[in-house]
């Protein structure tokens, strides 16, 4: 699983961003990529965004099936995709892990904090690309609030 990691060349599966801004390609809700990645920076086409698998990935890019929000694991993987404590991703490890449960400190994508989070249940704070919020959370239900791609508001969520 190690050599599974290390195989995972940041430089090859990163994401696409322009003006150190998001800039997806596409916000498809439904069973679709979340992340597509290349040229080092993350950069999401798609976030499934009520009770529902927040990442389904292919084409050997890190594929999370699911995320359950409360206590639980957030994390599962298959098909020798990486699942351990970290993820390196430009050099950086992506995840840092405390009680069994996915607690990522920050992904550090062109030097900018992806995740903040507390009380064990994943609760990015911001998203800081060119100090623009990605994601806003409420109810431990992913709730993008505004993603800012070229300055256009690419999510938003009503309860």
């Amino acid at each position: 699983m190690y050599n599974a990691i290390k195989g995972f060349q940041a430089k090859r599966y990163q994401s696409n961003w322009t003006n150190n801004i998001p800039s997806p390609a596409a916000l498809e809700a439904n069973n679709t990529d979340l992340f597509n990645w290349t040229n080092n920076i993350p950069s999401p086409a798609a976030l499934e965004a009520n009770n529902t698998d927040l990442f389904n990935w292919t084409n050997n890019i890190p594929s999370p099936a699911a995320l359950e929000a409360n206590n639980t694991d957030l994390f599962n993987w298959t098909n020798n995709i990486p699942s351990p404590a970290a993820l390196e991703a430009n050099n950086t490890d992506l995840f840092n892990w405390t009680n069994n449960i996915p607690s990522p400190a920050a992904l550090e994508a062109n030097n900018t904090d992806l995740f903040n989070w507390t009380n064990n249940i994943p609760s990015p704070a911001t998203l800081e690309a060119n100090n623009t919020d990605l994601f806003n959370w409420t109810n431990n239900i992913p709730s993008p609030a505004a993603l800012e791609a070229n300055n256009t508001d690419l999510f938003k969520k009503t309860l």
